[in-house]
């Protein structure tokens, strides 16, 4: 009988080693991991361009609904020298008010010492999904009621309100008045040396037909500015 042996080749000695010791895989391929850094990448563009877009449609909007400010406390292109206010304006405006939610409440960048401004937004769904607005309200003080009228009708001259409208406010007469587009409602008046500017404004679409809607939320905004300006401030 005879025993027939089978000889190990050198290289099956190799393998058997490699696969003792472990072959040691990269955790990515080369392939993997460029697809890797360029999702990352491609992610990171992404959330740039939508962080821009969002700060562009932030500055439309504040743009719309005046939160840069109308009554500039300057004539000519020059500063004005004025009296401090025996109340700063920035104590007329409410902490809160029902239905609306309040940004702002500040004293006005360049006008520290004499004006102050807040945004008043509606939450009703009617104002905040069908007619998106802000009622925007800037209240500076210029030391008189003829220095004050005069800074309105510069308001209303600037913003071309040519739609006048009569709203008297808790007995008080204002300028008041629609822009060309009927995109926003200016209410404004005189009271001891302060004008209050008042400028309600569509944020989103401009409806085809006057609802009304504007001047209502206004002239709430309005009684709450009077209330502290007769004495009632936060």
């Amino acid at each position: 009988m005879f025993l027939i042996g089978s000889k190990s080749h050198p290289d099956d000695s190799q393998s058997s080693l490699d696969k003792a010791e472990g072959t040691k895989e990269p955790l990515f391929s080369a392939r993997a991991l460029k697809t890797l850094v360029s999702l990352i990448v491609i992610s990171f563009l992404a959330a740039l361009i939508s962080t821009g877009w969002e700060i562009t449609e932030l500055a439309k909007s504040q743009v719309r609904s005046g939160t840069t400010g109308h009554l500039a406390v300057a004539q000519g292109g020059q500063k004005v020298s004025l009296p401090p206010p025996p109340v700063h304006p920035v104590h007329f405006f409410p902490k809160s008010v029902p239905a609306f939610t309040v940004f702002g409440r500040q004293k006005v960048r360049g006008e520290e010492a004499n004006a102050a401004e807040a945004i008043f937004k509606p939450e009703d769904e009617q104002y905040s999904l069908v007619e998106p607005q802000n009622v925007y309200v800037k209240i500076a003080y210029y030391g008189s009621d003829d220095a004050a009228q005069k800074a309105i009708d510069r308001v209303m001259s600037h913003r071309k309100i040519n739609d006048r409208i009569s709203i008297s406010v808790n007995g008080i007469g204002t300028s008041a008045g629609y822009t060309g587009d009927h995109g926003s409602l200016i209410i404004a008046w005189v009271k001891n040396g302060y004008a209050v500017e008042i400028d309600a404004s569509y944020t989103q679409i401009i409806p085809t037909e006057k609802t009304g809607s504007l001047e209502k939320n206004a002239v709430v905004i309005a009684k709450e500015i009077l209330a502290r300006m007769a004495g009632n401030q936060d």
